[in-house]
């Protein structure tokens, strides 16, 4: 009996120990997972310390004897220190480090991982020449290195301009801080670019000691105009980001509607500035108003009229918009009528402004489909007052206008309130053109 219980309980040992270790629950297999897992997880030699300029820092001395365990710790230690971020072109800037995938999405990553591992070939090589004691294989090896440095930065900041460039923020507008950025960038570039160029004209096999010192001075000089660089453009990022977040907080300015056929404002528009200008001081502020009127066209011959008229509105347009200064308005007010607001001019001085526009239109050969049209315009004006304002300014206007038609068109006319009156026209000095409309 005690034989058949020391089998069965034999038995029972051995299937215990099978399913322990088919799940790894036992001790030894538990112990034999964690090692595998943290080897994996240890680096290689080559991951942290054979890379020159890298800012991962190698295992101290020791770390690897002291156990996988250890290992790992110095690993994850190691995995933490990062190239200074940039967050990107316009993103987070460099308030802490990223992910390496980020690397791939972001212009200036490349650039300041770039210029992290220039710093730390700049360093060797000055190393390497303070040792070289005159040995012109030496000097021609640091040579090498120093120019398969330049070169490899020279890359990195050309990609980074030209992705600069195409950035489509960036290419919104040119505001001081984003073309500091890339004038910054731009800069280190082309110093680079000159040292490659002196480093090509040396001449080691000839003078290696004039050579050393040679490089050690190009090295001093590449590392001097690196130092800071960092900062600078992260700081030239930080403005960039500030600026279009300002310019997005910033209020749209509603767009003014404009009449398609001409490009001028809608008489709509135009009224509504008119009912504004109405309700300013005008003592101060004088504002006068014109309407110009196309004459009828005695040439246009077997012509489709409307066609060629219209086309002449455009003619006529073209040459007011020219004629007029920035804070003065132009609109479509009707079809073969434009209205022109003149603020801080009164009434005498709008008057030479619209003669002028009056004698360069009659001067102008319309050319339509290669055929030329003469064309003139009338014009009528009136200062805004108190009495002179609204439909009432309208009314005038149109009387001025009629009185100047009857009398033959191609003139100016002014409405004081009272009645209409004839401009006598000035002398300018406007030469022919031809307009092709």
């Amino acid at each position: 009996m005690l034989w058949y219980v020391a089998v069965i309980a034999a038995l029972n040992l051995c299937l215990g120990y099978l399913w322990a270790a088919r799940t790894r629950a036992c001790p030894q297999c538990a112990r034999r997972r964690a090692t595998e897992m943290l080897s994996r997880r240890a680096p290689t030699a080559g991951a942290t310390a054979g890379r020159p300029g890298s800012t991962h820092a190698a295992p101290p001395d020791g770390a690897a004897a002291k156990g996988p365990a250890a290992a790992a710790e110095t690993a994850d230690a190691a995995a933490e220190v990062k190239p200074p971020s940039a967050g990107g072109a316009l993103g987070g800037l460099a308030d802490g480090a990223v992910p390496d995938s980020a690397v791939e999405d972001a212009p200036l990553e490349h650039f300041f991982t770039g210029l992290d591992a220039y710093l730390g070939e700049l360093t060797e090589v000055d190393r390497q020449l303070g040792e070289s004691e005159d040995n012109a294989d030496q000097v021609t090896q640091c040579a090498n290195r120093l120019r398969t440095a330049n070169d490899n930065f020279i890359g990195v900041a050309n990609a980074a301009i030209d992705q600069l460039d195409a950035e489509p923020n960036l290419s919104r507008q040119r505001e001081a801080s984003q073309i500091k950025l890339r004038e910054t960038v731009g800069g280190q570039l082309k110093f680079a670019t000159a040292r490659k160029s002196e480093l090509d004209k040396l001449n080691i096999a000839a003078n290696p000691k004039a050579a050393q010192a040679a490089l050690r001075k190009t090295t001093e000089q590449l590392r001097e105009s690196t130092d800071g660089l960092f900062e600078e453009v992260r700081a030239c990022l930080a403005a960039v980001r500030a600026e279009f977040e300002a310019a997005d907080q910033e209020p749209q300015m509603p767009t003014v509607p404009r009449d398609p056929a001409t490009g001028l404002v809608t008489r709509e528009h135009a009224e509504s500035l008119i009912e504004q200008f109405a309700s300013a001081d005008r003592n101060e502020h004088p504002v006068t108003v014109a309407l110009l009127e196309l004459d009828s066209l005695e040439s246009a011959g077997s012509q489709a009229a409307d066609s060629v008229d219209q086309r002449l509105v455009c003619g006529v347009s073209n040459i007011v918009r020219r004629s007029l200064a920035a804070h003065h308005t132009a609109a479509r007010f009707a079809d073969q009528q434009l209205l022109l607001l003149v603020p801080h001019e009164d009434v005498n001085q709008a008057m030479r402004r619209a003669e002028e526009m009056r004698q360069r239109v009659a001067s102008t050969e319309f050319v339509i489909d290669g055929r030329a049209i003469k064309a003139t315009v009338t014009c009528a004006l009136a200062q805004m007052s108190a009495e002179r304002s609204g439909a009432k300014l309208f009314e005038f206007l149109q009387e001025a206008l009629t009185e100047a038609k009857r009398y033959g068109g191609n003139r100016t006319f002014t409405h004081d309130g009272n009645s209409p009156s004839p401009v006598v026209p000035p002398e300018l000095a406007i030469a022919p053109q031809q307009l092709a409309i």
